[in-house]
């Protein structure tokens, strides 16, 4: 029996509700120009809880994203005392520029390794990075993620990609078709991701969709010896069977965090469980010289709480309001 939308409870949208209000109106946005070629390229970040800690948590947006997205967690990981970045890279053309540009990123922050959550797209480049990078990350949380770009059926149309228009690039791999079996928080969390896309202009999108739609694969060695949680979905989402097994053949290692229903964004329709996922993650690196939290380092540490040196950055205005960003 299918169920009827009328009856769903409804959700105040997200960009309305308080728990986002309260984000945006305490955790500013600022922007850093990291690449020395290119002061234009700009890192979209939000920082918060104690900045001596050297192995944060960073989250990674998927291909839609903006690096605001993942509020809940950071509001609930920076309450318990964890270090917690938010990051939206510039527009990096190829993978390789990516590594680079994330490199120069980790360096800039005084970061010695780092606890990464990607979120699709950004579990992908979390992995390449960690591919030869290994020695720069703590653990890796890969939620509704891939590890081969060839899965997507417009790979390789990267030379068509410029000639569009920005209302055709949203729509080349992105569905925001809400599942009709989707309640009031799960269609909530596809109509806040549309207007994040929708904040995305022309060359944001087709340097993301050169990220995600150029041949690719990740090569797992490296990352074997790495603590990784796979974080999937099991109603209707973006990744299919094969894919989630993909991971699972990759990583025998991983441990599987397994949410009933979500969609394609968790971390806004059930941040709740999310959090505890997170939260059962971090847990193991408590007292040892990975943590991301203030309250279990193994020793008494001191370092700066001042910004990130020799780089230029740049704040905005964070009161909320009803209007949609």
């Amino acid at each position: 029996m299918v169920k009827d939308t009328n009856d769903l409870p409804e959700f105040e949208p997200i960009e309305t509700s308080d728990r986002y209000c309260k984000f945006r109106s305490q955790i500013a946005l600022k922007r850093y120009a990291l690449d020395e070629n290119d002061g234009n390229n700009l890192w979209t970040i939000y920082e918060c809880g104690p900045k001596r800690i050297d192995c944060p948590v960073l989250f990674l947006p998927p291909v839609s994203g903006t690096a605001d997205i993942f509020f809940h967690q950071m509001l609930y990981l920076s309450d318990r005392g964890h270090r917690v970045i938010s990051a939206e890279y510039p527009d990096y053309f190829s993978i390789d520029e990516f590594i680079a540009g994330f490199e120069r990123f980790i360096q800039s922050f005084q970061i010695r390794r780092v606890h990464i959550f990607g979120a699709s797209l950004g579990g992908f480049l979390a992995q390449k990075f960690a591919e030869k990078y290994p020695e720069r990350i703590a653990s890796l949380i890969l939620c509704n993620s891939f590890a081969d770009t060839t899965r997507f059926r417009f790979v390789n149309t990267i030379p068509l990609i410029w000639i569009n228009p920005t209302s055709i690039l949203r729509r080349i791999f992105i569905s925001n078709r809400i599942p009709e079996q989707a309640d009031g928080r799960i269609r909530a969390s596809y109509e806040f991701m549309s207007t994040r896309l929708s904040s995305l202009e022309h060359r944001q999108l087709v340097a993301r969709l050169h990220l995600n739609l150029t041949e690719n694969y990740v090569q797992p060695d490296n990352l074997q010896s790495l603590e990784i949680t796979i974080v999937d979905v099991f109603d209707e989402c973006s990744n299919s069977e094969s894919t989630r097994n993909e991971m699972y053949k990759m990583y025998p290692k991983a441990r599987l965090a397994h949410l009933k229903t979500g969609g394609n964004y968790p971390y806004l329709s059930r941040p709740e469980e999310m959090n505890l996922h997170l939260l059962v993650h971090l847990r193991q690196f408590n007292h040892t010289e990975f943590t991301s939290n203030i309250n279990f380092l193994p020793t008494q540490q001191s370092s700066s709480d001042d910004e990130p040196k020799n780089i230029e950055f740049k704040t905005e205005n964070n009161d909320c309001d009803n209007s949609l960003r």
